[in-house]
């Protein structure tokens, strides 16, 4: 069927709107796996997104040159056959990640330093993700020439083009964050992505065979080389993308408090990102393309991004309580519309309205370069120098200065209201912000901190907050060591409590003769604390590095327990050590952070994460994991499952304190409880006292009663659940399962019913 020059567009618009969801779909499930690679850390995550963002730049700045000399009817072709490549290539990208963590593990090895680390996750990254995201990078100035051939018209369809893209963006975070994950799982998701890029691929090759519409010849003419006042422009977009990215990594840590840590509200706070950016292209679009000053548009921009930036910054601290969404709106919303503004812009100011597959590309990848560089800035410097108010400060001071810069050049052919006064106001502006980042950090606290530290205060307490590049903690303690706190992200991790010093006295008592043991998740550091009583070589892995840093506030004698020679302290993810670790150990406690639904936490509870510890046991191994109660039945039980689903023998024992929940083990080799070994441990002295810290003295007999069932018993009393896996983290993804079906938050005595009734 021939379409006329109307149907055909809004059938391009379409394929570039679900392209825009493949990608965003990609992004979100290519993070997922190789983070499984490289470890669930900052220092993963940002090199995943560096290595997108570069395969994105390198696409677009090398295809944007040669799409302005094709026709449109081979422009269409070529964008088909590209988002072919892309479903092709990302099907063979999921094989190379499959495939690639000896390679890993093999230039990695033992954890060193940062940015030797961070250069072969970049690496590794690029490796599975260059070819796919190279096409699609290509793809915006494929379709960006073809429009401009057909419409003669950049300045207001490169804007259209952008914000259509970026909705369909949305679109697929939301699909793949809120649905997509959960129903088919992470292959699923990337085999959904790859079936919308063929079909978009298939649609528009079909569309070039079958468009009535004259083929028009591209312009004979080279296009202008980039001038000077271009080039600075460039340089001045690529520090606006450092800004941009640096916002997201920056407004994420400073809204998770506020929004929470599960999945769906970090999904949230990219889809509102992107909505802003969306809604600012279309502003262009529809207002602002007539726009004769150009380059104060862009330098009001800039300005307005940095004010915007710091109003975020109190519109968090306020200690006035304002509703999560209108939070996560009031912050983002406002300086990524700017952002949006921006783009379509600066390519119209680079080299004029002509070219503009050209000047797509090279705008795009001066953007993306930019990027590249705010992600490592933001993460790795930023944060933990000066912390997140701060360091949103100083990006702020970033886009006035760009924006002063831009009144600078422009100030001999601007009006006469921009030549004189617009300058005065940025450089107002710029210094109002270098006042404002002279402020101490206390003033940009929100309000359940500032409250927490009264609290604290009022009881003579000390309290310490630090930043890191992976989280924010805030710890405290009052009367003595007796009432202590520790958030992290602002959420309540831990506290002392007879559990974590069970989780290491148990499992000694349960080995014959342990020699070794990990700790993974450090905590108030009661575990690692208490196992080195025994005389053990004990290691912790902690992800967060300023977590270990507090653990004075918790223990008089934390000097003396960090000294100890048979104590080492590893920062980094706990699974990724146990994948790329040569140790091996008697003993493994695993003790994951609330919230039990939390992000990223269903990697300590799937089963390959289990299948992973099992090389680095020794003989006779034991892995103790604390299970906690603290989610639905199905939840805890499919978590339970997938414990009991891997290991050969299984004993579980419950909690007989206040918090809720069991003590599980799993070996290789069957699980013996030793009366006798269990009397001497737990009437030892250094174990009394221990227990006598926090809570009266645990007799062995309690011990023994609190044992619960063993493997085939476990096996019989959950049979009816999933396991966690990788592929299906349904802990985390739970968004519908909640949404349609109601359960009650698991307890001890629902485990003990389906013990009986399956016996």
């Amino acid at each position: 069927m021939l379409m006329n020059k109307k149907t055909s567009t809004v059938f391009i618009a379409l394929l570039f709107f679900f392209s825009g969801t493949a990608g965003l779909m990609y992004e979100i499930v290519w993070t997922r796996m190789l983070v499984l690679v490289f470890g669930n850390t900052t220092h993963s995550i940002v090199a995943v997104v560096a290595a997108f963002l570069a395969g994105l730049a390198l696409g677009s700045f090398m295809f944007g040159r040669w799409t302005d000399l094709l026709s449109s009817r081979r422009l269409l072709r070529l964008y088909g056959l590209l988002e072919l490549g892309v479903g092709l290539s990302a099907l063979g990208s999921k094989f190379i990640i499959e495939n690639i963590s000896q390679l890993y593990i093999s230039l990695a090895g033992e954890p060193g330093s940062v940015p030797a680390i961070l250069l072969i996750k970049f690496a590794v990254a690029s490796l599975a993700l260059l070819i796919p995201t190279i096409l699609m990078g290509a793809t915006l100035p494929a379709l960006v020439s073809f429009i401009e051939l057909r419409y003669r018209d950049a300045a207001k369809n490169i804007s259209l083009l952008y914000a259509i893209n970026t909705f369909g963006g949305i679109l697929g975070v939301l699909a793949a964050g809120l649905v997509l994950i959960e129903l088919v799982g992470i292959h699923g998701t990337l085999y959904t992505a790859i079936g919308v890029n063929v079909l978009v691929g298939g649609v528009a090759w079909l569309l070039a065979g079958d468009d009535v519409q004259p083929t028009i010849a591209p312009s004979s003419g080279q296009a202008p080389a980039i001038r000077r006042k271009e080039a600075i422009l460039l340089a001045m977009y690529a520090l606006s993308g450092l800004t941009a990215i640096g916002y997201q990594v920056l407004w994420t840590r400073l809204l998770t408090p506020r929004v929470d840590t599960v999945i769906y509200a970090f999904a949230s706070i990219l889809a509102v990102y992107l909505l802003g950016i969306a809604l600012g292209s279309l502003l262009y679009h529809r207002f602002l393309t007539g726009v004769r000053s150009r380059w104060r548009l862009f330098s009001f921009s800039q300005l307005a991004i940095g004010m915007c930036a710091v109003v975020s910054v109190f519109l968090v601290s306020t200690s006035v309580d304002i509703a999560r969404p209108l939070v996560l709106l009031g912050v983002i919303l406002p300086a990524t519309v700017l952002m949006g503004v921006s783009f379509p812009l600066v390519v119209v100011l680079v080299n004029g309205d002509d070219r503009a597959g050209k000047n797509v590309g090279v705008v795009y990848a001066s953007n993306s370069a930019g990027s590249i560089a705010g992600a490592f800035i933001a993460s790795f410097i930023l944060l933990p120098m000066l912390g997140t108010a701060h360091s949103i400060i100083l990006l702020a001071l970033a886009n006035i200065l760009i924006a002063l810069a831009v009144s600078v050049l422009e100030v001999s052919t601007g009006a006469q209201l921009f030549r004189k006064a617009y300058p005065v106001l940025v450089l107002a502006a710029l210094i109002g912000g270098v006042v404002l980042f002279q402020s101490g950090r206390e003033q940009f606290h929100d309000g359940a901190t500032r409250r927490l530290i009264s609290s604290v205060s009022d009881g003579r307490g000390e309290w310490r907050i630090l930043e890191d590049e992976v989280a924010s903690v805030f710890a405290a303690k009052s009367n003595g060591h007796i009432n202590a706190t520790l958030k992290i992200d602002g959420v309540a991790t831990t506290m002392k409590v007879a559990e974590t010093r069970f989780m290491a006295h148990l499992p000694i008592a349960l080995h014959k003769n342990p020699e070794r043991m990990l700790v993974i998740a450090f905590g108030m550091g009661s575990t690692f604390r208490s196992a080195l009583k025994h005389g053990l070589q004990v290691d912790v892995v902690e992800l967060v590095p300023s977590v270990p840093q507090v653990f004075d506030l918790f223990h008089d004698d934390a000097e003396s327990v960090l000294s100890d020679p048979n104590g080492r302290v590893i920062i980094n993810d706990g699974r990724n050590y146990v994948l790329t670790t040569g140790e091996q150990y008697d003993l493994v406690t695993i003790d994951p952070p609330p919230p039990f639904n939390a992000a990223g936490t269903t990697v300590l509870y799937a089963q390959e994460f289990y299948r992973q510890i099992i090389p680095r046991l020794r003989e006779g191994g034991l892995v103790c994991q604390w299970m906690w109660f603290g989610s639905r039945e199905d939840d805890v039980a499919m978590a339970m499952k997938s414990f009991t689903d891997v290991f050969e023998h299984v004993a579980v024992f419950g909690s007989f304190w206040d918090t809720p929940g069991v003590f599980m083990f799993g070996s290789q080799s069957p699980i013996v409880i030793d009366s006798s070994r269990v009397q001497e441990i737990f009437t030892s002295n250094a174990v009394v006292k221990d227990f006598q810290e926090v809570h009266e003295g645990v007799p062995p007999k309690k011990v023994f009663t609190s044992y619960l069932a063993d493997r085939e018993m476990m096996q019989r009393a959950l049979s009816d659940f999933p396991s966690v896996t990788d592929n299906h983290p349904c802990t985390e993804y739970y968004l519908l399962r909640h949404m349609f079906s109601e359960r009650p938050r698991m307890t001890i005595d629902w485990l003990q019913t389906r013990l009986q009734q399956n016996e």
